[in-house]
């Protein structure tokens, strides 16, 4: 303590803190002869660093023994938490941020599973060929919303209007002219028979 005007009564002495404490105060000497304190020293954690994959701590309260900062996460990082000053003078935290997962995605139309050979989180994409009849493939990459977002497709080929054999009639194509269709034909009288077309991977 700092005594300047000496330690009799109705005098005051002030005091500070040591490193890794905070606050200050006074101690006055009452006519009972004993001191008598007001203010203290309480324990500053100081500015606590950002846990990985998270934001700056905001610490509303300060950084004292038994104050709390929270954290958010950073893009393609989801949860956060919170950090406490513990009375040793320690942040001791709880919660984390967790890298963003898309998960197994899911099989694009015509296409053959995806590869996802470095993983399905956060930035990482999965590569994708095509069924016999789908040309095409293309890629599917994790955003940090979690949603996988596709690039490229695969569309079935398509054999286009079928040539009749001679004498045939029109052919009736009911489902179509892409991949595994299949169009009907008949013959004109005076004619027997008939038969199909189907559309393959070759056209």
């Amino acid at each position: 303590p700092s005594c300047l005007w000496g330690t009799t009564f109705g005098q005051s002495c002030t005091f500070g803190c040591l490193e890794g404490f905070d606050g200050g105060g006074e101690l006055n000497c009452p006519s009972t002869g004993k001191w008598s304190a007001s203010g203290g020293c309480v324990v500053d954690c100081g500015s606590p660093s950002s846990p990985p994959n998270a934001s700056a701590p905001y610490c509303p309260g300060g950084t004292t023994a038994g104050q709390t900062c929270s954290f958010g996460c950073l893009e393609g990082y989801s949860r956060g938490g919170s950090l406490t000053c513990s009375s040793s003078g320690v942040w001791t935290q709880a919660g984390s941020c967790e890298v963003t997962d898309c998960g197994v995605p899911g099989v694009p139309f015509g296409a053959t599973s995806p590869s996802c050979l470095s993983g399905t989180t956060y930035g990482k994409s999965c590569s994708f060929g095509w069924e016999v009849g789908y040309p095409g493939g293309g890629t599917l990459n994790c955003p940090a919303s979690a949603q996988w977002v596709l690039s490229g497709a695969c569309a079935a080929v398509d054999c286009g209007w079928p040539s009749v054999p001679a004498y045939a009639s029109i052919a009736v194509c009911a489902g179509g002219t892409t991949y595994g269709q299949i169009c009907t034909f008949e013959c004109p009288a005076g004619f027997s028979g008939g038969g199909t077309l189907t559309c393959t991977s070759n056209r």
